[in-house]
């Protein structure tokens, strides 16, 4: 569905000759075909992350990149915030004290997919 509409947009940056967002999708496009012809939408999360990561360290030096990155960012879901993630670790700690890190980390991804940050929740899980 990701992917679908990236090439969507792509074909109405063509139409409308919007030369910004038509090298944006074609770059999005180009790195999910190192990995597949189609991706789910899961896979093309996993890469808009690397590519927002890539694009929020180049905000850094060329600002004029911003737009970019929100184009990028507003394909990703919602990202729990810390301190919703501090009561998630609670409440399942609470529930399963005996429970490790290793156990607890396949529990999140399962019941919150990609709205999680795995390395915040790494931290907040050691930390609590």
């Amino acid at each position: 569905m990701i992917q679908a509409k990236i090439k969507t947009d792509l074909l109405e940056a063509r139409k409308t000759k919007n030369a910004d967002l038509m090298s944006w999708t074609q770059t999005l496009l180009g790195e999910f075909a190192r990995i597949d012809k189609e991706l789910s939408d899961d896979q093309a999360i996993a890469v808009l992350r690397k590519v927002a990561a890539g694009l929020a360290e180049m905000v850094k030096v060329k600002p004029e990149t911003q737009a970019e990155l929100l184009y990028v960012q507003s394909f990703l879901p919602q990202q729990m915030d810390e301190a919703q993630l501090r009561e998630v670790v609670a409440a399942y700690k609470a529930e399963n004290p005996t429970h490790t890190l290793k156990e607890f980390m396949p529990f999140l991804k399962q019941q919150y997919g990609n709205s999680i940050d795995m390395k915040m929740a790494n931290q907040a899980f050691k930390q609590s």
